[in-house]
């Protein structure tokens, strides 16, 4: 018959076991603490929002791509605030609010180019593109003139009727300065319009609108 052999814990490993035990509800303790401070933390301090494509108010650029005077109403039939331009180039910012209205309430003038936007952005959220692939700004009418004839006649011929007229403008304004033109530029603007430049100055007829 075998003999139970009993092992007995000393004083000295009681006092380990008992200390063990003590840092570990410590530890315990600690962490309850810290998982309480965190809750506590996010039911205090209210969560950031952030708001996309919330309206933003800034100032657009337009530039008046018309001889003589141009007005652009905020409001319909020539109400609401109203933005005029005296001169072919004239700049102005106009608040983005106005902006929409402007576009709103004057689509013809905005379609046609009888203004430039000059705000991509603008562009795109207002459905503007595909009317603006017809559309030159102030400069790009301007370097018509440098153009070669086969890529004046390609260009001429894709933008919107309103700038065709506002180039001839331009061209007609140039011949009455005595400002070397080449008349190839006037052939093709004749044919375009279904006008006669040059008769119809030699006749002595306003035909600067």
């Amino acid at each position: 018959m075998t003999a139970k052999t009993t092992k007995k814990t000393t004083t000295k490993q009681k006092t380990q076991n008992n200390d063990n035990t003590k840092e570990l509800e410590a530890k315990i303790a600690q962490l309850e603490a810290l998982i309480k401070t965190i809750t506590e933390s996010r039911e205090t301090v209210q969560p950031t929002v952030q708001y996309y494509n919330a309206p933003v108010e800034r100032d657009v650029m337009f530039i008046s791509l018309c001889f003589g005077q141009l007005n652009l109403c905020t409001g319909r039939n020539g109400d609401g605030d109203i933005y005029t331009f005296n001169s072919f180039g004239e700049e102005q910012m106009i608040p983005l609010a106005d902006a929409k209205a402007i576009i709103k309430n004057n689509k013809k003038f905005i379609t046609q180019g009888k203004v430039y936007i000059d705000d991509g952005d603008l562009i795109a959220s207002e459905r503007l593109t595909k009317a603006y692939d017809h559309i030159l700004n102030a400069e790009g009418l301007l370097n018509l003139f440098s153009e070669s004839v086969p890529q004046f006649k390609k260009i001429f011929k894709n933008i919107s009727t309103a700038q065709k007229e506002c180039f001839k403008d331009m061209l007609v304004q140039k011949l009455l300065n005595k400002e070397d033109v080449d008349r190839n530029l006037v052939a093709i603007v004749d044919e375009e319009l279904k006008i006669n430049i040059m008769e119809t100055i030699k006749n002595g007829e306003g035909i600067l609108e």
